[in-house]
């Protein structure tokens, strides 16, 4: 089977999301009695039908003509639509199926966050929002004790209470929640910000990085001469730079201020990446890739995340340096997508970033060589190198191509059966994913698009069963 381009792949994915929240939809609508609520529901289905025939339709018109058809600015306008469809119709409505709790990614998360803090309780929140985050909150009832203080009666100081150290907010979108591949990202990235957050990796990492004074003095004198932009202004007998609003003095302390934040973040999301692609494998890459994509901020800076170009070369640095570059015949296949990968990564793009955002970017890129000798130490005993995706990948995806959950190994030698890692099998899931969909319509006894639609909704079944069995195979001993 011969693989796509990215951009075509994004074709592909984009018509696969849009089934992901057709599906959502119809599963809801088994759950809702109301008939407004129905009509709701119903409406986002036929939009859905509309979305995807418009998009062949739109398609097949920009391939008649000729020419390079620009398939990524294409797609993010039905990207776009797609995650205003999902926020006006799932938003409305009240959580009211199993699909959106999804325990099969409870449970590694929770077992996950046990290995470095016992003391937590996990509070899913399926957003409408269409993206991946993690919040956590410690000592939430400890905290109002001490801003009400002293006026706190003496019986609350000696309560006992049930709160745990830290409540841990872990948001996904509604219509992925059952998509394994996808949290890769909750099950890698957003699990180590709560880490990073408890052993400080990424505020010590920050500490160390200063802003060049040359370039601090070029953008704070930028920012002095540069118009307010409020609009209308020009019509009106106001101030038009901010040197009519500011001194130098207080501008400076201000900007300063909002450099420090935003290389706090950006750092924090570099950590939250590396340990992620250094423990995962490129199932990470895979899902960031696919999910930048869709939020179109491949090439867009902003004060909460760097751009996802950036990262992915990153990303990619991490992989070589595992040795998934390494030409070995069990893993060509892994290899093509990856020099993909990398190819669209350094092709040279307009980026979105505002002025204070290329000082970061300059500043943090002084201390990158720092930060990853810091993540390569941190990781270098739970590392997903290139020789562990050898050993379980591969009899995975003969698994999955046969439609038998993932959630064995055997070890001929000993003549004995494992689990396999929880990386092993999301691995597995996405190079089934790439090269073994056909394999899958075949046991399904279907062809075309509905073959390809309806053998990845049987893939995610077959990992999240795996990923269930193995979660309570390793729980078994205890």
């Amino acid at each position: 089977m011969e693989l796509p381009t990215i951009d075509k792949q994004f074709v592909k994915q984009t018509i696969e999301d849009i089934y992901e929240v057709e599906r959502a939809f119809a599963e809801c609508i088994t759950k809702i009695q109301r008939k407004g609520t129905r009509l709701l529901l119903e409406t986002g289905i036929e939009i859905c039908y509309l979305l995807r025939d418009s998009l062949k339709m739109e398609l097949r018109d920009l391939m008649a003509k000729g020419g390079q058809a620009n398939l990524f600015k294409f797609c993010q306008k039905y990207q776009s639509l797609l995650r205003q469809l999902h926020r006006d119709v799932i938003g409305f409505l009240p959580r009211v199926s199993e699909r959106e709790y999804p325990p099969e990614i409870v449970r590694p998360v929770e077992s996950y966050i046990r290995q470095f803090e016992p003391n937590f309780a996990l509070v899913l929140d399926p957003d409408n929002g269409g993206t991946f985050a993690l919040t956590a909150w410690p000592e939430m009832y400890q905290s109002y004790l001490r801003q009400l203080q002293p006026y706190v009666p003496s019986k609350y100081l000696r309560r006992r209470t049930n709160s745990p150290k830290w409540f841990v907010f872990l948001s996904f979108p509604r219509a992925a929640s059952k998509n394994p591949l996808l949290h890769s990202i909750t099950l890698s990235h957003e699990i180590v910000h709560l880490l990073d957050h408890i052993q400080s990796i990424s505020v010590n990492l920050s500490s160390q990085i200063s802003v060049s004074k040359d370039e601090f003095d070029k953008l704070v004198s930028s920012i002095l001469t540069s118009r307010i932009p409020i609009p209308g202004y020009e019509l009106m007998l106001i101030p038009r730079t901010y040197a009519e609003f500011y001194t130098r003095d207080v501008l400076e302390s201000a900007v300063m201020r909002q450099c420090t934040d935003v290389i706090e973040q950006w750092v924090s999301e570099i950590v939250a990446d590396l340990i992620a692609i250094r423990t995962f494998g490129p199932t990470y890459l895979f899902a960031f890739a696919e999910h930048s994509l869709a939020l179109s901020v491949m090439d867009k800076d902003s004060d909460e995340h760097p751009n996802s170009r950036m990262r992915l070369q990153l990303m990619l640095g991490e992989l070589r340096n595992l040795n998934y570059f390494v030409p070995r015949k069990y893993k060509q296949e892994l290899l093509v997508i990856l020099k993909m990968w990398d190819s669209f990564a350094k092709e040279k793009a307009q980026l979105e970033q505002r002025n204070h955002h290329v000082v970061v970017m300059s500043s943090i890129h002084r201390k990158l060589p720092v930060i990853i000798k810091k993540i390569r130490s941190v990781t270098k005993d739970i590392e997903y190198a290139s020789g562990k995706f050898r050993t379980e990948v591969r009899p995975l995806v003969e698994l999955l191509k046969h439609g038998i959950p993932p959630c064995e190994l055997i070890d001929t030698n000993l003549q004995t059966s494992y689990s396999p890692s929880l990386a092993g099998i999301l691995n597995a899931g996405y190079m089934a994913c790439f090269f073994e969909l056909d394999s899958i319509s075949d046991l399904l006894n279907l062809r075309g698009e509905v073959g390809e639609l309806e053998s990845r909704r049987k893939l995610d079944e077959l990992l999240l069963k795996a990923i269930e069995s193995t979660e309570i195979w390793r729980a078994w001993p205890k």
